[in-house]
């Protein structure tokens, strides 16, 4: 009786320490990496090329990614409704798995829209990346927003031509 005792004792103990083992399917959004990779200042447009990439263990899917340019406030910058969507190097609907990326390019016509507007900040646009994760059979939404900050990395792969 005593050996049997034991025997179901160490099947347990596996079968828990194999659970342990099984593979995270966390999501967290800051697994998700933006990261500018190329500005091109031309005479009709800037173009913006910024790389996404899924550092996680679970794809991300249905990705819609936006650039807007802040207006400016007397006490700073608020949100500006108008936005440009992203055009991703992968087929409708994007999707990025782990260890994946995509990179998205932004044509913006400041000079024709916008003109010499004091009214925006050019230099500090913000990104906005929508999609949703599969889990348990359900979409589940996230969103990921952040400013570029060309300011700072303006020298970083940018080009006037």
């Amino acid at each position: 009786m005593r050996k049997w005792h034991w025997y179901s004792i160490l099947v347990v103990l596996c079968v828990l320490a194999l659970a342990g083992c099984s593979s995270d399917t966390s999501f967290e959004v800051e697994d998700i990496k933006i990261k500018l990779v190329a500005l091109q200042v031309k005479e009709d447009y800037t173009e913006y090329e910024i790389e996404v990439k899924n550092a996680g263990k679970i794809a991300v899917r249905n990705l819609n990614f936006y650039l807007s340019f802040p207006v400016i406030t007397t006490n700073g910058t608020s949100e500006n409704p108008f936005k440009l969507e992203g055009r991703a190097d992968l087929n409708r609907p994007v999707v990025i798995r782990p260890g994946e990326q995509t990179t998205y390019t932004f044509r913006a016509p400041i000079q024709k829209v916008f003109g010499d507007s004091k009214l925006l900040n050019f230099n500090q646009p913000f990104v906005d990346l929508n999609g949703t994760i599969l889990y348990k059979k359900k979409e589940i939404p996230f969103s990921k927003g952040m400013g570029l900050g060309l300011v700072e990395d303006s020298d970083k792969g940018s080009s006037s031509q």
